[in-house]
């Protein structure tokens, strides 16, 4: 998909997505990719599925608040930037070490120019999500967050306690009995591509960076070693 693709495709769906929950009031917060330009070139496309976000006044878009270098990282998007490189420097073979980085701190930062964010729940979102709520939206919106997901195109999705979310946006049993692995990933099929899923915390848990870092990290290299002994 050409970036004009995905921003036709993007703005179509939210625009019929706004339409169709106009009864329902409150605030509509757009996401999806931040950085086009760099998402479409890569290789590894992942993609952070969250719970929701939250905020006042006219429909607007986290992309926007996410490339603004004037604010600060916080919460979710403070540790972000750090799994993002835990992704981008594992190999099958070696795991960068974890180096802390100053430039984190603000947003619109290289690292999360290469991500792309979906909020399950988009609109009436609150500070502190109630889990069957996440889930009642993931099931309602299921259409409209699973034709998103598409457009997105991920090479990988992090779920940030998220999984089950999942499952029924794309109407998958991805865990449960003989599927369920202690290792945290599993395979989805997005637009006819096996797609890793990771199973992982939520962002915005106060975890320390390193440890939150190498354990995506070490989760990412065991299936990448995997998929290297399948292929062999």
């Amino acid at each position: 998909m050409t970036v004009a693709e995905y921003n036709s495709s993007i703005n179509a769906l939210f625009n019929d997505w706004i339409e169709n929950q106009k009864d329902k009031g409150g605030t509509f917060i757009k996401d999806g990719v931040i950085s086009p330009n760099d998402w479409f070139a890569q290789d590894i496309r992942p993609l952070f599925l969250l719970k929701e976000a939250y905020g006042e006044g006219n429909t607007w878009n986290l992309v926007d608040l996410i490339n603004n270098t004037s604010k600060s990282a916080v919460g979710a998007f403070a540790a972000i930037p750090y799994w993002t490189e835990a992704i981008f420097n594992t190999t099958k073979d070696k795991i960068e070490p974890f180096k802390g980085n100053s430039k984190y701190r603000k947003l619109g930062n290289d690292m999360l120019k290469k991500i792309a964010v979906v909020n399950v729940k988009k609109y009436n979102g609150k500070s502190s999500s109630q889990y069957n709520d996440i889930l009642k939206y993931a099931e309602e919106d299921s259409a409209f967050l699973k034709r998103e997901i598409e457009i997105i195109d991920p090479t990988i999705i992090i779920c940030g306690y998220t999984i089950r979310p999942l499952e029924k946006i794309l109407d998958v049993n991805l865990k449960d009995g003989e599927k369920y692995n202690e290792l945290l990933f599993y395979t989805a099929n997005i637009n006819g591509r096996e797609t890793l899923v990771i199973d992982f915390w939520h962002p915005s848990l106060r975890t320390p960076k390193l440890m939150s870092y190498y354990g995506l990290a070490n989760v990412y290299q065991i299936y990448l070693q995997k998929l290297a002994t399948k292929g062999t």
